[in-house]
């Protein structure tokens, strides 16, 4: 393994070169340098030794039956408008009952979702949701949703924990699943809304490390003659 010597060359900038070594030692401490050199050499150790553990990882998951997009879409599918009742849909684990997260729509959540302008006319909608407006009394809608959303530390431990470079990969789906009933019927199913598939990258990266958390009192205060 070896250091960027871009990272070598901006932390020796970041020192008065027109200081003594020995003023440094003398207001720094020769043992607070050791200990600074043996932490140093810890985190390179565990570093080496691929302790990918110690990345950090973070997970938003809205509880499910499902953990991915094409098996809830497979079972998404088979729900047919004017066939499948909401006895069907608990078969296929859309149970409004069971599954948390469900977002229930009344009529007028309905209504605001599809005539959402003056120049929307009812006529020009899917004929399951118009028979939901001459029904209004017994339209209702039901949202489920699969979100597995994982965030996962990436690149080089080292240059992470001393502030210099963040690498954070995250991926998983995220998707809605919209059916509309009267009464126990459905009438009308919305395609899957959201992203099937997230694979984000981000990189962060700070050219002091951990140097830009000292504050310029204490870097006068270390440094000072």
């Amino acid at each position: 393994m070896s250091f960027d010597n871009t990272y070598l060359i901006l932390i020796l900038e970041a020192v008065p070169c027109k200081q003594p070594i020995k003023k440094y030692k003398n207001s720094y401490g020769e043992g607070e340098m050791k200990k600074g050199f043996i932490s140093l050499i810890f985190i390179m150790i565990l570093s080496i030794s691929g302790c990918a553990s110690l990345m950090p990882s973070e997970t938003n998951i809205a509880i499910s039956p499902w953990s991915e997009y094409a098996e809830v879409k497979k079972q998404f599918e088979k729900i047919e408008p004017y066939k499948t009742k909401i006895s069907d849909l608990k078969d296929l684990s859309f149970d409004p009952e069971k599954n948390p997260n469900t977002t229930y729509l009344n009529y007028l959540n309905v209504r605001n979702l599809f005539i959402n302008n003056p120049s929307v006319k009812t006529e020009d909608l899917p004929g399951g949701i118009q028979d939901c407006f001459i029904n209004f009394e017994y339209c209702y809608a039901f949202e489920f949703k699969l979100e597995n959303i994982k965030t996962e530390g990436q690149g080089n431990i080292v240059l992470r924990l001393l502030k210099f470079k963040e690498e954070n990969l995250t991926t998983g789906p995220r998707v809605s699943f919209k059916v509309f009933l009267v009464g126990n019927l459905v009438v009308y199913k919305l395609p899957p809304e959201g992203t099937p598939h997230i694979r984000k990258y981000t990189l962060k990266k700070r050219p002091l490390g951990l140097l830009q958390d000292i504050g310029s009192d204490l870097k006068e205060n270390m440094f000072s003659p």
